[in-house]
């Protein structure tokens, strides 16, 4: 059973996912880092982290109606307790999402739309022992992959427009796809034991050992897959410059490497918000710091 966090305010920046929008931002803020020529970038930024908190927050409220999953969990019975606020977040977010996006809209909302409805149809049934998507194997952690890369990918890239985009979002879903998949498998991890067996999660599949194998791996990977690309970058190959943004990106995902191969359901809050959920803010940082060497 997941430890609750005692001191409010942390209760609150945490639970209420503020801190998970706060990665959202900086995740397409990274996507951004690659695209100078976006208008507009910080709205897409913006847009982003408020879509991601109202989605959360709703997909939070629905999980915690259930009385089971409530008992062993702290996170959702404080939800349950502030359902109302959350109602009022997740609907306030969305629409203020909508509005900050803007102009961008005609260009961007099927990417919105597609990266929405399948986290929301995935709530369907909603009683957690009918049977319905979330008797699929592996489906959860699809869905927060597909959610998590439309939005932080291929929206920013959508919104920006030109040719040469599909390209482009080959070339970032190649690190960003192993990193939300891994982050989604620690975080099953954690929950094997309290998530209802009807959600067939990879842990619950495969067992804990194999889930960190894999985890571990799809991390590693997006750290060779960085390297690479840092290396055959121009200023690289021609003037023989370091590529410092590579070299750190990679030294965090070694680290994020080492969090899921300790990932267990007796780590403290502390662990898997800033720690795991951490890496979402820290590897643009880290992009963006090794760009200024």
């Amino acid at each position: 059973m997941e430890a609750r966090i005692k001191a409010a305010a942390l209760r609150f920046f945490i639970y209420s996912h503020l801190w998970l929008a706060l990665g959202a931002a900086a995740q397409t803020w990274w996507t951004l880092q690659f695209l100078p020529e976006c208008k507009d970038p910080w709205r897409l930024v913006m847009a982003v982290a408020l879509g991601m908190f109202a989605l959360y927050n709703w997909l939070r409220v629905v999980r915690a109606s259930d009385p089971g999953l409530r008992a062993a969990s702290p996170t959702l019975q404080w939800s349950h307790d502030h359902r109302k606020l959350l109602v009022l977040i997740a609907v306030g977010g969305g629409l203020s999402g909508l509005l900050v996006l803007g102009g961008l809209l005609p260009r961007t909302w099927p990417v919105v739309a597609l990266a929405v409805i399948p986290g929301l149809l995935y709530l369907l049934p909603l009683r957690t022992k009918s049977i319905g998507l979330r008797s699929i194997p592996f489906l959860k952690v699809l869905v927060i992959v597909w959610c998590w890369t439309l939005a932080c990918v291929v929206l920013p890239i959508a919104a920006r427009g030109g040719d040469r985009s599909s390209l482009l979002v080959l070339a970032h879903a190649f690190v960003r796809v192993p990193i939300f998949l891994a982050l989604a498998i620690a975080f099953d991890i954690r929950d094997a034991h309290s998530d209802p067996s009807s959600v067939r999660t990879i842990p619950q599949v495969l067992g804990v050992r194999w889930a960190k194998v894999l985890g571990v791996g799809l991390l590693l990977f997006a750290a060779a897959v960085v390297v690479l690309r840092g290396v055959l970058e121009y200023n690289v190959y021609v003037d023989g410059d370091l590529p410092w943004s590579a070299v750190l990106v990679a030294a965090g995902l070694l680290v994020g490497a080492a969090l899921v191969l300790r990932a267990s359901s007796k780590r403290s809050s502390t662990y898997w918000s800033f720690g795991l959920d951490g890496l979402l803010v820290l590897l643009p940082l880290l992009n963006w710091l090794g760009g200024h060497f």
